[in-house]
């Protein structure tokens, strides 16, 4: 937790980070340690407003991270006693009786019913700024039927079929006990409806036959409707997901330009596009609101964002996205991307598909809008699923978006522009 507010991760990544250092090998331990951090997570806004009205005391980040573990562990079940240990000798006598005493608190004790956007961003432990947004844009039952369902989001894989066939892949899930119900929009998509392991201990995942995949990031390359022999542009490709399902649903005869400005997160796209049996990439390191191609027929601009739209699938996004400076910080950026493929397009440009994983019409409506108007852009309707963008555009019918209580995806923004 303390790695997460740090340095802004993801729960997967700062889990294993802090793992490593913590040279804990026995599987249960870690899978338990796992459990801990999202019921802290999942509980953080509640034990910190305890905190903030009851604790005298300036309190650090590690302290506040293990009353937040205790009181997690409360809200699931766990004793009073087991809760204390489980912070590993870091509570005070202060903390320890806000324990006892608060250990069967209920938001509604708490917190004012008629305030929603705080009543609902306290009860699910869900970034104020976002509940705000949602609130607004969409009507409060509206937006709580959205964060109630990144409490519990469905988990999707797809068959990469440059390795296996989808007849092969879905035996072998069948012995590894897995249960899944095909998709009715995408043929490659399965979604999970029961694992008796963590999907990425199988030997098929790690070996790149199955790929877990957001439905929601399948429908932005769906909406790209790559072909064979096209020269495809990936304007912000690592760590290469969309990219390898543009290269699978082309059989690998399309031609990727796939850029980042990351050169980690480079080297690391490099590695998994081969194992996923990738061909015909070319791997450039370079800002894409700086570059120009002469030719490129579709280009895909799944822009740096916020995340909000994952906050189901990446618990940590819950504490990084308290932060208002994280909210919007990739509104510049998008911006840029855009606007230089729009001012600088190849002369073969067909469409440019440009997509955020966000909740936040700045990220989505408001970037378009902005293009429309200084370059006069035509907006095509994506042939997928989705519904309308927000209300108050006038262009909403001509972009779509994602969301988890509709589409059981990540919630997206999609929109296709015509030069």
């Amino acid at each position: 937790l303390e790695y997460i507010e740090k340095y802004k991760t993801s729960l997967e990544k700062s889990f294993k980070k802090t793992l490593g250092k913590a040279s804990i090998k026995r599987g249960e331990i870690i899978s338990q340690s796992y459990d801990y951090c999202k019921y802290a997570i999942f509980n953080h806004s509640l034990a910190d407003l305890i905190l903030k009205k009851n604790y005298p005391r300036n309190i650090s980040l590690r302290k506040r991270n293990a009353f937040r573990v205790a009181f997690g562990l409360l809200k699931n079940g766990y004793s009073i006693r087991d809760t204390i240990y489980a912070a590993g000798g870091l509570l005070d006598r202060y903390l320890k009786d806000l324990l006892r005493k608060y250990r069967n608190i209920k938001v509604d004790d708490i917190i004012d019913k008629t305030d929603r956007t705080t009543f609902l961003s306290i009860k699910y432990s869900y970034p104020k700024i976002i509940v705000e947004k949602l609130v607004k844009l969409l009507g409060v039952d509206e937006a709580e039927k959205i964060i109630r369902k990144d409490s519990n989001p469905v988990e999707w894989i797809r068959v990469n079929t440059l390795k296996i066939d989808v007849d092969k892949a879905i035996k072998k899930l069948e012995k590894e006990e897995v249960v899944v119900e095909k998709d009715d929009d995408f043929p490659e998509l399965y979604k999970v409806i029961k694992s008796k392991k963590p999907l990425s201990s199988l030997r098929i995942v790690k070996d790149f036959k199955i790929v877990i995949h957001d439905k929601g990031s399948i429908a932005v390359v769906h909406a790209l409707n790559p072909r064979e022999e096209e020269i495809i542009i990936d304007a912000a490709a690592a760590p290469g997901m969309k990219t390898s399902l543009i290269a699978q649903l082309t059989n690998n005869r399309s031609f990727i330009i796939a850029v980042d400005i990351s050169r980690n997160r480079i080297y690391e796209m490099r590695n998994v596009l081969e194992k996923m049996g990738v061909r015909n990439v070319e791997i450039i390191l370079g800002d894409s609101s700086k570059l120009y191609w002469r030719s490129g027929e579709k280009i895909l601009i799944d822009a740096p964002c916020s995340n909000s739209g994952a906050i189901g699938r990446d618990p940590a996004l819950r504490l990084i996205l308290k932060d208002e400076r994280n909210v919007l910080k990739h509104v510049d950026i998008q911006w840029k991307i855009l606007s230089n493929f729009i001012a600088r397009s190849p002369i073969n440009l067909k469409y440019i598909v440009y997509s955020v994983c966000s909740y936040l019409p700045e990220e989505g409506e408001e970037i378009v809008k902005k293009a429309v108007e200084k370059y006069r852009v035509r907006l095509v309707k994506p042939n997928i699923l989705g519904i309308d963008g927000y209300r108050k555009y006038i262009f909403k019918n001509y972009v779509k978006r994602l969301f988890p209580h509709i589409n059981s995806s990540t919630g997206f923004f999609i929109a296709c522009i015509e030069k």
